[in-house]
């Protein structure tokens, strides 16, 4: 059973998972997590196709340029990949039953890249295949001197692999979300009328390019800290009482409506007055 320390740790690398989810930037804070956690000397996010053609990924406990480095020079061609063993979303298992260790040692990847940073005993979590045929792993090592991943270790990979799933799959579908609001926000930008989208509280989220005019030409309609103003305050006291009804606030059902909104008031142009023609010839001068 794990101790209250553990148990907060856990708890803060699950926030952290979920935060990635929504935030991809946000992963290395996951494995920043996982380092503490286990006790590595690197930690790796990577997402690649099967063939690893083409691979992404970041690390924790090495420089992110030489990580970068040993993805375009290894990666693709690693002793990994030739591995018996099938990749399968959920697998956990030890580097050193994909490839023994004698073998690992004698290649170049280990060589130049695997002890110059203090890397041996690996853990492999394969997390998630999409539709698209990517996948996305999480490597964890540790340095020689520590020992291998233990049935402790395994047991909290294990209760982590849901969490890690879960992440990739939320973070598809909001990408797909995203996409399919970028799409329909580009339609709006479009049309000819103005459109305004607008949260509960009347905020502007969104204007199209007519709406943007409307606004900023602030003649009968603009924005204060983003919500819309009229003219008047009594004015606007009402377009907000039509846009609350529309919105169904305070579980009421919502109801259309609509409101005309008076311009603003216009100054009087004023004519300049013509001057009467003088007859020169009634002028007299005198000295």
């Amino acid at each position: 059973m794990l101790d209250s320390g553990s148990e907060s740790a856990i708890l803060r690398a699950i926030d952290a998972i979920y935060a990635a989810a929504a935030a991809p930037d946000r992963w290395m804070a996951v494995l920043e997590h996982l380092h503490e956690m286990f006790g590595l000397s690197f930690a790796a996010f990577v997402i690649s196709n099967a063939d690893r053609t083409k691979v992404d990924g970041i690390a924790a406990g090495v420089d992110a340029d030489d990580y970068q480095a040993f993805l375009a020079t290894f990666f693709r061609g690693s002793v990994f990949l030739k591995e018996e063993i099938p990749w399968f979303p959920g697998q956990i298992i030890h580097t050193q039953k994909l490839v023994p260790p004698h073998v690992l040692h004698r290649t170049r990847m280990y060589q130049e890249f695997w002890r110059p940073h203090g890397l041996e005993h690996g853990l492999r979590l394969a997390v998630a295949r999409n539709a698209d045929g990517l996948h996305h792993s999480v490597n964890l090592l540790r340095p020689p001197s520590g020992e291998a991943f233990g049935a402790a270790e395994l047991h909290l990979a294990q209760a982590l692999m849901p969490h890690l799933q879960r992440a990739i799959e939320l973070n598809q579908r909001l990408r797909q979300t995203d996409l399919l609001a970028s799409a329909a926000l580009a339609t709006l930008d479009t049309l000819r009328h103005a459109v305004l989208l607008l949260d509960r509280d009347c905020r502007v989220l969104h204007a199209n390019t007519m709406a943007e005019a409307v606004l900023g030409a602030a003649d009968g309609l603009t924005a204060k800290d983003g919500v819309p103003q009229a003219a008047t305050p009594a004015t606007t006291a009402r377009l907000h009482a039509v846009l609350a009804g529309a919105a169904g606030r305070n579980g009421a059902p919502a109801q259309s409506g609509s409101l005309r909104l008076p311009r603003r008031p216009r100054l009087p142009t004023i004519r300049p007055r013509q001057a009467r023609p003088v007859n020169w010839r009634h002028i007299t001068w005198t000295a």
